[in-house]
């Protein structure tokens, strides 16, 4: 309850305004309710009289008028009584959630001494929270998804919820979630990751890159009450994988075996691995979930191709090189064995 005070003309008559108000935050407005309190200073005065006195309260230019009551004698000294109805209108806020109003006073029958009550006072109304805004989730590993949480200002509100990334404050639009109340988890499909790991390409495959959560508020009626982002989040690459493979070993059908390290657990990464010996090529590729050790398996025909190669040679050099993807999207570069070149020694009962 807030009070100011009116002007009454009269030395031993005080009178003031108890105003109030009540928010709806959902709607976006406040009940604002007023009315007028007179008191006696002075056991001198006690009554006044007037023929139908009628007070007026306007409450944002609206008039609310009621019988006044100037009957000072029945009331102790200094005890506040009303003169009059309590006025009440709904309000609607604006669209950013403030408000400020007039509430004007007079009565409309001359009263000697009493003075005129009246009184224009310009009254701001607490803003009303109107967008919601994501509390966490803006952290996440590339290939993973995230959980964003939200602080609802209403119960009547739902969202959607954008998942944003970006690379020098420039952001680009990955994913949007709709219908959501106080927190949703990303479920990022292989399109969405793919465009993460792409956006990763194209800002130079840097360690991590930026992202952002846009959370718009709708209220129950689906009118949009206000759009807040949240900055400052990260959303890290994952570090390519690295293989290794032995340093020599006979050329034969069996293959060349390989040991993957590094492997980012994602259900989006896979790798393509490629055997290389002057020039002559194999690749495979290894699906999500593949054991990370293995061989890449050579036919008669890649066992006779690599010795024409080398017609002049005991063995063969060779090295293997690792791409990961993520969604489909080659993270940073190939990666080969980490010992260098290996040796495929000739075996003359295999070729």
């Amino acid at each position: 309850m807030a009070t100011y005070s009116l002007p009454t003309g009269h030395q031993y008559i005080e009178a003031r305004v108890n105003w109030s108000y009540t928010q709806n935050i959902s709607a976006n407005t406040s009940t604002v309710s007023a009315y007028v309190e007179a008191r006696r200073t002075s056991s001198y005065m006690s009554t006044m009289d007037a023929s139908n006195p009628q007070l007026t309260i306007a409450i944002d230019g609206t008039n609310y008028t009621s019988t006044a009551n100037y009957n000072f004698g029945s009331y102790a000294v200094n005890t506040w009584f009303r003169i009059g109805s309590t006025a009440s209108k709904t309000i609607s806020h604006n669209n950013d959630g403030a408000k400020s109003l007039n509430i004007t006073t007079s009565h409309t029958t001359s009263i000697s001494n009493l003075g005129s009550l009246s009184k224009t006072q310009s009254v701001t109304l607490a803003t009303i929270p109107r967008a919601s805004v994501a509390t966490g989730g803006w952290n996440w590993n590339a290939g993973a998804d995230t959980t964003v949480s939200i602080e609802r200002k209403s119960a009547d509100y739902h969202h959607t919820v954008f998942f944003d990334v970006g690379f020098n404050n420039a952001y680009v639009g990955v994913a949007a979630r709709s219908d959501v109340g106080t927190s949703v988890t990303s479920n990022f499909n292989q399109a969405e990751q793919a465009l993460i790991a792409q956006k990763i390409v194209d800002y130079g495959n840097p360690s991590s890159i930026q992202s952002r959560i846009r959370v718009i508020t709708y209220n129950s009626s689906n009118i949009q009450i206000g759009t807040e982002f949240q900055y400052g989040g990260l959303v890290n690459r994952p570090a390519e994988s690295t293989i290794s493979s032995q340093s020599s070993l006979e050329l034969a059908t069996t293959g060349v075996p390989y040991t993957l390290s590094g492997v980012y657990s994602s259900p989006w990464i896979t790798h393509s691995l490629k055997l290389f010996s002057n020039s002559f090529n194999k690749t495979i590729t290894l699906a999500n979930g593949a054991s990370a050790t293995g061989n890449i398996t050579l036919t008669q025909t890649d066992i006779d191709t690599i010795y024409a190669l080398y017609t002049t040679q005991t063995y063969a050099p060779f090295n293997i090189e690792v791409t990961t993807f993520l969604a489909g999207i080659q993270l940073g570069s190939k990666r080969t064995v980490t010992n260098g070149d290996g040796i495929l020694t000739f075996n003359s009962t295999a070729i």
